[in-house]
């Protein structure tokens, strides 16, 4: 059942690929594709026809798929010189980490109520990381 999901994905991300980079647009189709993947996750979250989930969760994954190496491709390009492009891949992938591992820096008075919480799940992370950023109170759904 995964098969399908991937090859969507691949399909999609070959194709918007080579259009951006056809039309030198790699921005407007970043922004095409995480547009794609949020309409599609939020069809999936409201609908109960198994059929149209599991269709909207191939188009959402290829959004998300092809939405990140469009944007790392894209980004690297806005800067001249081997440095700068080394030093902005490193800044991309240190921001990557610092929200899929963010909640490990919390002070353990902070944590408390974030242990039962999903480690594994990076979309979910910046919630977790609120508290961090700023002294509310947890939100009443976690």
């Amino acid at each position: 059942m995964t098969v399908p999901i991937y090859v969507v994905a691949l399909v999609v991300s070959l194709a918007m690929g080579w259009n951006a980079d056809r039309t030198g647009q790699k921005a407007w189709h970043v922004i095409a594709a995480c547009t794609w993947g949020t309409i599609s996750f939020i069809i999936v979250a409201a609908v109960r026809n198994y059929g149209v989930r599991y269709a909207f969760i191939c188009f959402g994954g290829a959004g998300v798929w092809t939405a990140v190496p469009l944007f790392l491709s894209w980004m690297v390009t806005m800067f001249d010189g081997r440095e700068k492009r080394g030093i902005c891949i490193a800044i991309i992938n240190g921001l990557g980490e610092f929200y899929a591992s963010g909640e490990e820096t919390l002070a353990d008075e902070q944590v408390t109520w974030l242990q039962s919480t999903d480690r594994s799940s990076g979309p979910l992370t910046p919630p977790r990381v609120t508290p961090w950023v700023s002294p509310l109170p947890p939100p009443s759904w976690v």
